[in-house]
């Protein structure tokens, strides 16, 4: 079982970006509307 180190909400038509280290994980979670969510990911290596 994960532990939830944080949480981030990010509102209509609006980005964020965040780092994820190797090892950790996240998920991406649409919790209202219809259009399926856009993400793009880097590998900063």
């Amino acid at each position: 079982m994960s532990t939830v180190s944080s949480e981030i909400f990010i509102p209509v038509g609006e980005a964020r970006a965040f780092i994820v280290a190797r090892g950790e994980r996240f998920r991406l979670l649409q919790v209202e509307g219809e259009q399926v969510a856009d993400a793009v990911f880097f590998n900063a290596k």
